[in-house]
């Protein structure tokens, strides 16, 4: 275990940890929004052991109400996955991070950040590289241990959503974006208009907030490792990939909206809304895909006899409130399998694959 902790601390993850110690020690004073101030960082280019000192944030009681908090007091630290029961109006928190969001990139665009060549010499240009799709044998084995679990967690999801037929397109679905991996990542890093800097994952456990004296919701970011050149598409899905679904349902169009606005208004170029909620879509079928391959992380917490007997009825659980991980790759599985279905994204990788030239499309595995 020490060995794969380490593998995965000094090769995997690298060079976020560089990447987080520079945005620190370079963006404190440019961002448009807060971030806890720097004091100390070091890394060592040998071992990548690395050290980050910053302000510490002073965040809320969870047990003492929202509405009792003062002008200026932290609210408390928040989790994924969890937002209808912690955010007092989740769509308020949404709009904050998306304008967050858009207002950075928007601001990289024009300069405002610092030099953009020269800042791309510590925060790396993450939208050259194009990531393999995973072998047949490979796609196939994991698709068929995905389906397995979410048959068992069938009453995670609404009534009558997980059917033979559901699956059977859910496992299309999941077959095409592997499939075209290559396609869907070049479309989305096509346009430079689309790229720039921006958090790599802006969600409600890596802000803090607070309420100024008329009570306006303010924020500040954490989590900087992986600062970096990215598709915005791809990293607004990562900003929301643990909203709840009716969030998604209700609001993402005008979330989108917003986005393009607040990105145009900041410096950046105009941006197609369809262009921006295509690459998202596929930015959350692709996590999905990704997914697959924690369902055994998610049998060493909670084991699969467990799931069979029914011994876990919800996200209540004591096992996946404790447990951030298997709370994340469980609850992603759900949201994004009842989002193939709300948002009809089997039509999304169709009209997808047809926009390509005949030459360019592909035999897909029989899965």
């Amino acid at each position: 275990k020490q060995k794969n902790d380490r593998m995965n601390s000094s090769v995997n993850l690298q060079p976020g940890d560089l990447a987080e110690n520079d945005a620190y020690r370079l963006l404190e004073a440019t961002l448009p929004f807060p971030m806890p101030k720097y004091y100390f960082g070091d890394i060592s280019n040998t071992t990548t052991n690395f050290c980050l000192i910053t302000e510490f944030i002073p965040f809320g009681s969870k047990k003492k109400p929202i509405e009792d908090f003062n002008p200026l007091e932290v609210e408390p630290a928040y989790d994924k996955f969890l937002d209808d029961e912690q955010l007092s109006d989740p769509v308020e928190y949404y709009r904050l991070m998306t304008k967050a969001n858009a207002t950075m990139a928007g601001w990289y665009k024009a300069g405002k950040l610092g030099d953009k060549e020269k800042m791309l010499m510590f925060f790396f240009d993450q939208t050259k590289g194009i990531p393999p799709s995973m072998p047949e044998s490979e796609i196939k084995s994991k698709i068929k241990m995905g389906e397995e679990f979410i048959r068992t967690a069938a009453h995670f999801f609404p009534a009558g959503l997980i059917t033979d037929q559901n699956m059977k397109e859910w496992r299309r679905v999941l077959n095409v974006v592997n499939t075209y991996k290559s396609e869907i990542y070049g479309a989305a890093g096509a346009d430079d208009a689309y790229l720039s800097v921006a958090h790599g994952n802006l969600n409600v456990d890596n802000t803090w907030w607070w309420r100024d004296e008329q009570k306006k919701l303010h924020l500040g970011v954490l989590d900087w490792g992986g600062l970096g050149k990215v598709c915005l598409p791809h990293k607004l899905w990562w900003s929301y990939y643990s909203a709840e679904l009716p969030l998604l349902e209700e609001h993402l169009d005008a979330l989108i909206t917003l986005f393009v606005d607040t990105y145009r208004e900041e410096g950046g170029p105009k941006l197609d809304e369809q262009v921006v909620r295509r690459d998202f879509m596929f930015a959350a079928l692709d996590q999905c895909v990704g997914l697959l391959g924690a369902v055994p992380a998610v049998y060493r917490v909670i084991p699969k006899k467990a799931w069979s007997a029914g011994e876990v009825k919800d996200r209540n659980d004591r096992r996946l409130r404790d447990s951030f991980l298997t709370r994340m790759y469980v609850m992603g599985l759900v949201l994004v399998t009842r989002m193939i279905f709300r948002f009809d994204l089997g039509k999304l990788c169709d009209d997808f694959v047809a926009s390509l030239p005949a030459g360019r499309r592909k035999k897909l595995p029989d899965i």
